[in-house]
């Protein structure tokens, strides 16, 4: 442990105590490496049991989800971390306002997705409903004031319990009816455990943050909210053309046994991200410190992104290299016959995570730097170049089109992000002292 922690330190010297956002972020390895084995676990069994026609409208379903949590966060989770840092006294305000912003949304949009499904019923609309709820509550979470309060431990316990209280769920339900397993019980038991989460979640922030808030000062500030956080809510469901567009069209051209093969190949995309996500939840509070600290250096932040990156790609290196090499071995051995076709898929999602995950450290810097428009405009462009290629390629490649089309198009994303972030740190400086 202490010859990694000196890898560690080597790497990444970002501020005093590293020690701290060591410990933090082997904590967070441990916790999300157990959920994540068994998460796995329950959403392969779920596959194989529900087959590849259900899983297609679960992850359908999940798919139409997205869009109503991008518009639910209004931008908030990209960033709270960064207002909360650069705004301290402010917090409990920003805390407020957010909540109630994004109730509002929320409860219009399953509003409005209600009145359309009673005007517009079809079959297994109530299952798709359900699976929509459930997952929707989850932009309520406020797991960037954890992150930007240091208290990124707790909100990983409570999002621990969360998910095991799904896997208990989903487990009890197939052990009690003999491997038997419904899509409405899946929804039905993520909008429950949501539910608890979201009360144990905020039941601390409400102790800790928001006890003399003004209503008034709430609706003021909804306003300034709607106005601030435009340009990327916009850029955020522009973006889901990168990886769930594609789904929808992959469903509404080839069915939904095709999108559940798709679906297969894009669980094991899950295990790369949760090592990711815990990597950047470390380095998105500090990027945010390091941006506004007068005495950094253009140099300085320059190696420091280099060492981001490098840290990032490292993690996912041992994930995404047996996906790209030896997909067939993973597919067989994981999966039943009928998903035989999500071969090729795979090693393509194997790609997209290494390039993910230098992805996320140039949009980390560019919405860091208060360059919201700039990343909607860039997100919009290559949003569209996703919907274009995915209307080219997926009714012809199936499955393997919606693979292709999730790594040109948020590839092209990812390299117009570096090429933004590396500019705009070295056009004020001619030489680096590297």
């Amino acid at each position: 442990m202490s010859i990694i922690k000196q890898v560690y330190a080597k790497i990444i010297p970002l501020i005093k105590g590293n020690n701290r956002n060591f410990n933090t972020l082997i904590f967070l390895i441990i916790v999300n490496m157990l959920l994540a084995a068994i998460g796995f676990a329950t959403r392969i069994k779920m596959a194989n049991i529900l087959g590849s026609l259900n899983y297609g409208i679960l992850s359908y379903s999940i798919a139409i989800s997205s869009y109503i949590e991008t518009i639910t966060r209004y931008g908030t989770d990209k960033t709270l971390i960064r207002d909360i840092v650069q705004q301290e006294h402010r917090m409990a305000e920003i805390v407020g306002i957010t909540l109630l912003l994004k109730l509002i949304l929320l409860f219009t949009c399953l509003i409005i997705l209600s009145i359309y499904i009673k005007m517009y019923p079809n079959k297994g609309s109530d299952l798709v409903l359900w699976v929509i709820i459930g997952s929707s509550l989850i932009s309520l979470e406020a797991k960037g004031v954890y992150d930007a309060t240091n208290n990124i431990r707790r909100h990983s316990i409570y999002f621990a319990f969360y998910r095991i209280m799904f896997f208990v769920s989903i487990w009890s339900y197939i052990l009690i009816f003999d491997s038997q397993l419904t899509v409405k019980y899946v929804g039905i038991s993520m909008t429950a455990t949501a539910c608890i989460y979201l009360a144990i979640q905020y039941g601390w922030i409400f102790s800790q943050y928001l006890k003399k808030i003004r209503i008034k000062t709430l609706i003021l500030g909804i306003w300034e909210w709607l106005a601030r956080n435009f340009f990327l809510c916009f850029s955020a469901l522009c973006g889901l053309g990168f990886t769930n567009f594609n789904q929808l069209i992959l469903k509404n051209y080839c069915g939904s046994e095709e999108l559940g093969v798709y679906s297969a190949a894009w669980q094991f995309f899950w295990v790369g991200n949760i090592f990711i996500e815990q990597i950047s939840r470390i380095g998105q509070p500090i990027f945010a410190r390091k941006l506004q600290m007068e005495d950094t250096t253009e140099s300085g932040l320059f190696m420091f992104v280099v060492k981001y990156l490098a840290v990032m790609v490292m993690t996912v290196l041992p994930i995404a290299v047996p996906m790209i090499v030896f997909p067939e071995f993973i597919i067989s051995n994981f999966f039943s016959h009928e998903y035989a076709q999500s071969i090729t898929p795979l090693r393509f999602i194997g790609l997209y995570i290494l390039m993910l995950s230098c992805g996320i450290v140039f949009s980390q810097y560019v919405i860091i730097s208060n360059k919201d428009k700039l990343y909607m405009y860039s997100v919009l462009v290559t949003g569209l170049l996703s919907m274009l290629i995915a209307w080219l390629f997926i009714p012809k490649y199936q499955a393997t089109g919606a693979a292709i089309t999730l790594v040109v198009s948020h590839g092209s994303a990812i390299v117009l992000y570096g090429i933004i972030t590396f500019y705009d740190i070295l056009r004020k400086r001619h030489k680096f002292i590297i």
